[in-house]
C-alpha cells in the first residue's frame, strides 16, 4: 500500500494483485524459500485431496442397500436348475478354503424358440407367446414410446474428448436428449480447471511439487489426477496427464521408484484404452494390451503387491473383452496369480474380491460348476461384513449380477428353463437396486442389458426392448463403447421381432462399427452370428438386401483388420 499498489478489501477473505506486481513479488523471493513454499503448498493440496478422497460416512440409505443380502434369491435354487452333470468343479476346494480364511479375517445372444410360421404384416416373425406387460420386474427409467427416430450423433463420446470423432447413426427414442458435441469438448490441457476440486487439487499439487524440484512426487500426483479424470468421464484430460507423467519421468535417472511410477502411468493409459471410447485416440483393446504389457515390463519381482494386482486385473479385463478361448484362459491365469499374491501378503479380503472376477470368466467359459462355487464363497465372505461397508456391497452386487447371467450361459435341466430365467431376473433386480444406490451407471446399464437378454429368452419382447433402450441411453451418455456394441446387437434382434426391420438392420450395423472401433474380435464374432440370423429372417424381404450387404461389407472389413477367422470357436461369445 505504501508503494501505491491497489489493494481492495471486498470482505471475501482474499485479495488480488495486478499481474505485474505479482510477477515482481515472485521474482524477489529467494530460490530456497520459493522451493520450500512450493513443497509446502504441494503437501497442503495433497493432504486436502486425501481428505476429500477418504471414504465418506455411510449414507442414510446404507441399510436399504444392504437389504440386497436378505432379498437375494437362494443359491440352492440356482444350483437346482443348472445341469452340471458333465462339469467338474476344480476350484471348489480353493474357493472354500479361501472363504474360511477371509471370513475369519472379517470377523476381525440367443433367439427364443418361436415358430417361424407366424409373421406380422411386414413379414417379420412374431413370437407365439408374448405375454402382456405385467412383469413383476419393474421397468427401468427407459424410453417407452413405440416409435424410435434416427439421429446422427457422435457415438459414445465421453466428457473431455478433445478431438472430433466420427459421426454414427444411432436409434434413439424421441424423448432422449443427448448433449451436443460441444458439451463434451474440452481442451486436454485446460479442461481440468473446469472439473471438480479433487482433480484440480491433484494437478496443482503436482505442479507445486515439480517447482519444488520433487519430480517423483509430481509424477505420483499426476497419476492420481489421470485416474480421477478417467473416473469423472474426461478421458482426454486423463490421457494428457499420463503423457505429462511420462515426459516428467524421462528427465529422471533410471531407478526402482521411477520404474514403478512409469508402470503406474502406463497402467492408467491401458485402463483408458480398455474402458474409454475414442477410436481416433488409440483407445482400442489392442493398444490397451500394448500399454499394459509395457507396464509389466517396468516391474520387477519386488513390485508392490497392490500395483501388481491392479495391473493383473486390468490385463484380465482386456483379455475378458477379447473373449476367445485363449484370451479367457489368459484372463483366468492373471486373476489367479493376483489372488496368490494377495494370499501370500495375508490380504484375504483382497483375494476374496477376486472371486467374482474369476467367476465372471468361468461363466463366459460355460463352467457353471466352478462359477457357482466361487459366487457362493464370495457371498459367504461379504455377507458377514458390516452393512456400511461399500466394498462388501459392491461385491454383493457383482455376485447378484453373475448369478443372473448363469441361466444365459449354463445348460439348464430339461423343463426348468423358464424357471431359470425368472430366477435370473430376480437376481438381476437385486443387482439393479444395489448399483442404483451405489450410483454406478456403467454397471447398472450392463445389468439392464442382462435383463433384456433374460426377458428375450422368456419371449417378453416389450420388456426386453425397454430394458435394452435404458441400457442404450446410459451407455451412450457415459461412453461405454463395449457395452453399446453388445446392447445394439441385441436391440437389433428385439426390433426385428417387433417388425421394425429397417431399424434392426441399422442397429446391427452400428454394433459392427462399435466393435470394429474398439477392436473386439469377440464382438465381431457375435455380430457375424447375428448377421447370419438376420439375413435368414429377412431372406424373403429383398428390400432389406442393400442394408444387410452394407453390414456384411463393414463386418468383413473388421474381421480382416482384427484377424478374425471365418470359422472360429464361438463358445462363450454371448
Amino acid at each position: 500500500m505504501d508503494l501505491g499498489v491497489p489493494i481492495e478489501d471486498r470482505g471475501e477473505g482474499r485479495f488480488s494483485l495486478p499481474a505485474s506486481a505479482l510477477s515482481a513479488l515472485s521474482a524477489s523471493i529467494m530460490p530456497s524459500l520459493a522451493q520450500a513454499w512450493h513443497r509446502q503448498l504441494g503437501r497442503l493440496l495433497g493432504g486436502r485431496v486425501a481428505k476429500v478422497a477418504a471414504p465418506p460416512p455411510p449414507p442414510p440409505n446404507a441399510a436399504r442397500i444392504a437389504t440386497i443380502r436378505r432379498e437375494s434369491i437362494g443359491d440352492a435354487r440356482v444350483a437346482e436348475i443348472i445341469d452340471m452333470s458333465d462339469e467338474v468343479s476344480d476350484l471348489a476346494d480353493d474357493a472354500s478354503s479361501a472363504a474360511q480364511a477371509a471370513s475369519a479375517s472379517a470377523a476381525s445372444p440367443q433367439t427364443p424358440e418361436i415358430s417361424p410360421s407366424e409373421h406380422d404384416e411386414s413379414g417379420s416373425p412374431v413370437p407365439r407367446d408374448i405375454q402382456p406387460s405385467g412383469s413383476s420386474a419393474a421397468a427401468p427409467h427407459a424410453p417407452s414410446k413405440a416409435v424410435v427416430q434416427r439421429r446422427t450423433v457422435v457415438a459414445a463420446p465421453a466428457r473431455g474428448a478433445g478431438a472430433p470423432v466420427r459421426p454414427r447413426t444411432l436409434l434413439l427414442a424421441p424423448d432422449v436428449d443427448l448433449p451436443e458435441p460441444a458439451e463434451w469438448s474440452s481442451s486436454p490441457r485446460t479442461g481440468a480447471t473446469e472439473l471438480d476440486d479433487p482433480l484440480v487439487d491433484k494437478v496443482r499439487a503436482a505442479e507445486h511439487m515439480r517447482l519444488a524440484g520433487d519430480a517423483e512426487a509430481a509424477a505420483a500426483h499426476l497419476c492420481e489426477a489421470a485416474r480421477t479424470a478417467a473416473e469423472m468421464g474426461a478421458p482426454q484430460v486423463a490421457a494428457q496427464h499420463v503423457n505429462d507423467v511420462l515426459e516428467l519421468l524421462a528427465t529422471l535417472p533410471i531407478g526402482a521408484s521411477r520404474q514403478r511410477l512409469r508402470a503406474r502411468a502406463l497402467l492408467e493409459r491401458g485402463r483408458l484404452q480398455w474402458q474409454a471410447a475414442g477410436y481416433e485416440h488409440g483407445f482400442t483393446l489392442a493398444q490397451a494390451l500394448v500399454s499394459l504389457e509395457a507396464a509389466r515390463a517396468e516391474l520387477g519381482p519386488d513390485a508392490p503387491v497392490d500395483l501388481a494386482v491392479d495391473l493383473a486385473q486390468a490385463l484380465a479385463g482386456v483379455y475378458f473383452e477379447l473373449g476367445d478361448s485363449h484370451a479367457l484362459a489368459r484372463a483366468l491365469a492373471e486373476i489367479e496369480e493376483a489372488s496368490r499374491k494377495l494370499q501370500t501378503a495375508n490380504d484375504t479380503i483382497g483375494a476374496a474380491c477376486l472371486f467374482n472376477d474369476q467367476a465372471a470368466v468361468r461363466v463366459r467359459m460355460g463352467d457353471a460348476a466352478s462359477a457357482l462355487q466361487l459366487l457362493r464363497a464370495s457371498r459367504a465372505i461379504f455377507d458377514a461384513r458390516g452393512q456400511d461397508d461399500h466394498v462388501a456391497l459392491r461385491e454383493l452386487a457383482e455376485t447378484e449380477h453373475l448369478f443372473a447371467k448363469l441361466p444365459l450361459h449354463a445348460r439348464m435341466r430339461l423343463g426348468r428353463e423358464e424357471e431359470g430365467y425368472a430366477i435370473g431376473l430376480e437376481h438381476a433386480l437385486a443387482a439393479e437396486r444395489a448399483y442404483g444406490e451405489l450410483e454406478d451407471p456403467r454397471e447398472l446399464a450392463r445389468v439392464w442389458e442382462t435383463m433384456g437378454r433374460l426377458e428375450l429368452k422368456r419371449c417378453r419382447i416389450e420388456e426386453a426392448r425397454q430394458r435394452l433402450e435404458a441400457a442404450f441411453e446410459t451407455q451412450t451418455r457415459i461412453g461405454d463403447l463395449t457395452g453399446l456394441a453388445q446392447t445394439t446387437e441385441l436391440l437389433s434382434e428385439v426390433l426385428a421381432w417387433c417388425g421394425r426391420n429397417d431399424e434392426a438392420v441399422a442397429m446391427l450395423r452400428d454394433s459392427v462399427v462399435f466393435n470394429r472401433d474398439k477392436g473386439s474380435p469377440r464382438g465381431l464374432i457375435s455380430n457375424r452370428q447375428a448377421l447370419t440370423a438376420l439375413s435368414s429372417r429377412f431372406a424373403a424381404l429383398p428390400k432389406h438386401a442393400e442394408g444387410l450387404r452394407e453390414v456384411e461389407i463393414l463386418l468383413a472389413a473388421g474381421e480382416r483388420e482384427l484377424g478374425v477367422p471365418a470359422r472360429t470357436d464361438t463358445q462363450g461369445m454371448t
